[in-house]
């Protein structure tokens, strides 16, 4: 289910898919799939295959794909990496995607030991949202959410890049 409200539109998400696809310097960013996550995909998608981490979870073994697609027109990598739950209409999964799926463009991420929110600015529908708009939505039990899932599932939880605002710390 996505988390992102009245921020982002189901349509705008559904025409960007820009979450779902990876260059080689992104794949920090493909999600971790939780081990219920995954037993429920392998029920659906049998032939999907993951790589499992040290910290815990899972990783989706992405696609290896050309970047001729006129999607993929504004970056110099020649591959580019196709989550393999994304197809022609958008996420398999529909409202079962991986937690971090839901949020994104919302990021949890940790800097000297502090967790923070963080946002992608890559997504032009949430940058359209006035920053008051965006911290209130997460003030509205959305932190609170993301905050509890990291703590029963601290592998989501990314090391802080520069290139992420920070929203909040908790």
């Amino acid at each position: 289910m996505s988390r992102l409200g009245q921020l982002v539109s189901y349509d705008d998400c559904k025409e960007c898919r820009l979450c779902c696809w990876f260059t080689k310097y992104e794949l920090w960013e493909t999600p971790v799939i939780t081990d219920i996550k995954r037993a429920f995909i392998k029920e659906k998608y049998p032939e999907t295959q993951f790589v499992s981490r040290e910290q815990g979870g899972s990783l989706f073994v992405m696609k290896e794909t050309a970047a001729a697609d006129k999607k993929y027109s504004d970056i110099a990598d020649d591959i580019v990496f196709d989550c393999p739950m994304l197809d022609k209409t958008g996420c398999k999964l529909g409202q079962e995607k991986p937690f971090e799926c839901s949020i994104w463009p919302y990021r949890i991420m940790s800097q000297e030991d502090k967790l923070l929110i963080s946002v992608s600015t890559l997504c032009k529908p949430m940058c359209e949202n006035s920053l008051e708009k965006v911290i209130s939505h997460l003030k509205s039990g959305l932190a609170k959410e993301i905050s509890d899932y990291a703590k029963t599932n601290p592998g989501i939880i990314k090391e802080y890049n520069d290139g992420y605002p920070i929203l909040m710390y908790i």
